[in-house]
């Protein structure tokens, strides 16, 4: 088969060095691909150089192995020497495969001293024509975005993956090494040359339709996909799975990944909406991407609220006032934050999933549906349903000498002193270790029915000898509350590099076409000065009377690819002025601006670029008008999309303008938006601009209102650390835990800990985690992350006694009285522990006192 092509190639050989000069005026305008070109570093002789690298040496050789993407040969007799996959002459995938080892070939032609061709007439940087036809072979993947190819044995290019493939399935066909394919050459710039397929074409984005996207942002709310022709696309945490909601619904995807998707809308509030659902995609499309490798812990299914339904949502937002939960595609639900248990408030957090009960009917508020819910928490307690023997999260309402007052959904009840504590205690101590609002693990113990009070007289105790075998951190969860198994990120091959191939330190120095340099890679000014001079020897040397009839049809086929070039030209930007219509594409002018904002008033995306736009143009004033316009013109109800403004006015503000220009914006925006959020973004802007000093008045501001806030301690810290003010920062933790309610405590003495781990001193976070785990034993959460702090540093755990550490911490945590899920989960960080930084025996050792704990604990 290698014989008969060989003689197709020779026939064919005159025809394609014509073909190759030929120079199209049109570029096809469809996706952007880039290739990068290796230049010589010698200059080729002005009376020798022509469109193709030809050379009238032939050879006889013999295969003698294979690389990657070259076939090694020798030829006579002494010489060693390989033919590229490009140079084959065999225009099918995986070419080198047509060859067998100890195979002769005949009349090889000599490019190079180590470099031979079965086609006579090469490609070189100077042959190529915006418009030609080039056939080529996959190299690989080499970025996010790019499918590199091989173009000639020294010039690679690469195909932008998105804009050219319609589906996953035909990417995947082609993405593996040595797949031919037919490409255009869309343009040539002095540093890349820009190719596209010349069969497969995506169609043009529109509602309804599939395509493929690459992943570049995974947020908390949404991931975000580069689409074709450089547009961005959005999946919503509601958009990811059809079957129903997962806790973590983005874990299985990584940046980089190119899936398949489906386009909701174009041009909506949210610009390219997208879905990953499989009843959208097709199950085949579906199973291409990404897979979920165990099944959500709860079952939560997607359902129409409707009042008295209880029904899941991801948590888009929470303040003080409220939180809002996104339940389906086009409902939000609103909860007070004063109507939800003080116990629960805390644990939630943007991006969770949670169950609700909805008790209103939907309202139509711009372009969603609100509907009132409240927190679902299983089964409300009353006097009737409680039991002797619950062990229940209980919440302090009163304290007396003779106990505490407690209560739990509709429960009040009685911890008498003699059941607080194993040890004896007087009304004092009570009262020191007690405060309203605190919240308390206790035992049901006594529930009767008093006919003289006619009512029910319930009692709890909180001794500690009560909960020795009892899981607490989970007894304090709403039953619903669990996070689905972790998914393992399926490993994903690393990206092939371009300089591996092209610097390759090539002995031979004979050639007509030089070995290639590192900079030679990145800069293509000699490249622009070959060209001119290869232009100025054609027109030296072109002989007008020898054209033959071969090239005049070569002329009338690149005529009609011009036009081609042209009609697509046309489309492309038909299609974008679409585009722009729908907010996708960035407006050039105020009209453009104002076009789109007649059509979405309440996009703060687009009032922010049109401020970006002004500001572009040193128009200070203006750009503040239009943030003005902008908080005037949105909505009330959008509360996110007014944030947004107020934030570009504060930063143009904070650059432009006064400190007293910016607190009487600040001013202004919390009689609107709510207070702490707002001034935690302003101390961000102005601390990521290193205006400390205006940082400090605006915390002591904060204070004045927020002192009991455990956000705002701890926002303070980082602040202090940031700033350099360390001796500030080791005494704050005592002056803010007298201002805090018990219950933020654990919690604020947690995060300074973690605070002197990353960026104060070490021993001390150590020092307040061990208080930490001593007074709390039962809690887990406060050993993971003692231990994550201790693991963290990868360069200081490399030491022996840093080793040593880390293992008497997990030795302690393998013993701790919690639950057998628990012992499990830290008995997995052990063994992960001892794989990276032990040894064989330390991990036998592992294992073998885990089997041991198993077998205990099922005697």
């Amino acid at each position: 088969m290698v014989q008969k092509k060989q003689q197709e190639i020779k026939s064919s050989s005159t025809t394609t060095a014509k073909k190759n000069s030929t120079k199209p005026e049109s570029t096809t305008k469809v996706a952007t691909a880039t290739t990068t070109v290796a230049k010589t570093t010698t200059k080729p002789k002005a009376n020798t150089e022509t469109s193709t690298t030809s050379t009238a040496n032939t050879v006889d050789c013999e295969v003698i192995g294979f690389e990657e993407f070259e076939i090694l040969v020798k030829y006579n007799k002494q010489n060693n020497g390989k033919i590229h996959i490009v140079h084959s002459g065999i225009k099918e995938s995986l070419p080198a495969s047509q060859f067998k080892k100890g195979q002769k070939i005949s009349n090889v032609s000599v490019i190079q001293s180590n470099q031979l061709s079965l086609v006579p007439n090469v490609l070189n940087r100077s042959s190529l024509k915006v418009g030609m036809e080039v056939d080529t072979y996959t190299l690989g993947r080499t970025s996010n975005n790019d499918l590199s190819v091989w173009i000639s044995h020294n010039i690679i290019g690469t195909i932008d993956i998105v804009s050219n493939f319609k589906s996953l399935k035909s990417f995947l066909k082609y993405k593996e090494s040595s797949q031919y394919l037919k490409c255009i050459i869309k343009s040539i710039s002095n540093e890349k040359i820009e190719l596209n397929l010349k069969e497969e074409q995506p169609k043009k984005i529109k509602a309804g339709i599939k395509v493929i996207g690459v992943v570049t942002e995974i947020n908390t709310l949404n991931m975000k996909l580069r689409l074709q022709n450089n547009l961005s696309g959005t999946v919503k945490l509601i958009d990811t799975c059809d079957d129903g909601f997962r806790s973590t619904p983005f874990s299985i995807y990584k940046v980089g990944d190119i899936i398949s998707t489906f386009v909701k809308s174009v041009g909506s509030k949210d610009g390219i909406s997208l879905s990953l659902y499989s009843n959208l995609l097709g199950e085949k499309k579906v199973q291409r991407n990404p897979q979920y490798a165990s099944y959500p812990l709860v079952k939560r299914m997607i359902v129409e609220p409707s009042v008295g339904k209880h029904v899941w949502g991801y948590v888009l937002e929470k303040t003080d006032q409220m939180v809002l939960v996104e339940l389906t595609h086009d409902v939000l639900a609103v909860l007070l934050t004063s109507e939800i248990e003080a116990l629960y408030v805390e644990s939630i957090h943007v991006g969770k999933i949670i169950q609700v009960t909805v008790r209103s009917e939907p309202k139509v508020e711009g372009s969603k549906k609100m509907v009132q819910a409240n927190l679902f928490t299983g089964i409300t307690l009353t006097d009737k349903n409680i039991k002797v023997g619950m062990v229940l999260p209980l919440q302090v309402v009163d304290i007396k000498d003779y106990g505490v007052f407690v209560k739990t959904g509709r429960v009040n009840a009685l911890c008498h002193i003699k059941d607080i504590s194993d040890d004896n205690i007087n009304a004092a101590a009570l009262k020191e270790l007690y405060a309203p609002g605190d919240f308390v693990i206790g035992k049901c113990t006594n529930v009767e029915y008093n006919q003289e009070k006619k009512r029910f007289i319930i009692n709890f105790s909180l001794k500690s000898s009560l909960f020795q075998d009892v899981d607490l951190e989970s007894i304090s969860k709403i039953s619903w509350d669990k996070e689905d198994n972790e998914e393992e990120l399926v490993k994903r091959l690393p990206y092939k590099s371009l300089e591996k191939y092209l610097i390759k330190d090539d002995s031979a120095t004979n050639s007509q076409e030089s070995i290639f340099t590192k900079s030679s890679i990145f800069s293509a000014a000699s490249d622009s000065t070959n060209k001119r001079k290869l232009d100025d020897t054609k027109d030296l040397y072109e002989d007008d009377d020898q054209i033959d009839e071969d090239q005049v049809t070569d002329k009338k086929k690149q005529k009609v690819e011009k036009s081609k070039s042209k009609k697509q030209q046309e489309e492309q930007i038909k299609e974008r002025e679409d585009l722009l219509a729908d907010h996708n594409v960035a407006p050039e002018g105020p009209q453009d601006f104002e076009r789109l904002l007649l059509g979405s008033p309440n996009s703060s995306f687009v009032w922010i670029k049109y401020m970006s736009y002004y500001l572009s143009l040193s128009e200070i004033s203006r750009a503040r008008d239009i943030g003005e316009r902008a908080i005037k013109k949105i909505l009330a109800t959008e509360v996110l999309e007014q944030r947004n403004i107020w934030i570009a006015l504060y930063n143009l503000e904070n650059l432009y303008g006064s400190p007293d220009s910016l607190l009487k914006l600040f001013q202004r925006s919390i009689q609107y938006q709510d207070p702490k959020t707002m001034y935690l973004v302003l101390i961000g802007i102005l601390e990521g601009s290193n205006k400390f000093d205006r940082v400090e008045e605006y915390f002591k501001l904060l204070f004045k209102k927020y002192k009991q806030s455990a956000k705002i301690w701890c926002r303070y810290g980082e602040y202090l650390l940031k700033a350099g003010k360390i001796d500030e920062f080791s005494q704050l933790l005592s002056k803010a835990l007298p201002m805090l309610p018990k219950k933020k405590q654990i919690k604020v003495i947690s995060k300074f800990g973690q605070m002197e781990f990353k960026q104060g001193d070490i021993e001390r976070g150590r020092t307040i985690f061990e208080g930490l785990v001593s007074n709390y034993p039962s809690r887990t959460d406060l050993w993971n992350v003692y231990l994550d702090m201790e693991c963290r540093d990868k360069q200081r755990i490399s030491t022996r006694d840093a080793k040593e550490k880390v293992r008497q911490l997990l030795d302690r945590c393998i013993n701790l009285k919690v639950s057998d899920k628990n012992i499990k989960m830290f008995f997995k960080r052990y063994l992960t522990f001892e794989k990276e930084h032990g040894s064989p025996s330390t991990v036998q050792k592992v294992k073998q006192l885990a089997i041991k704990f198993v077998e205990n604990s099922s005697a």
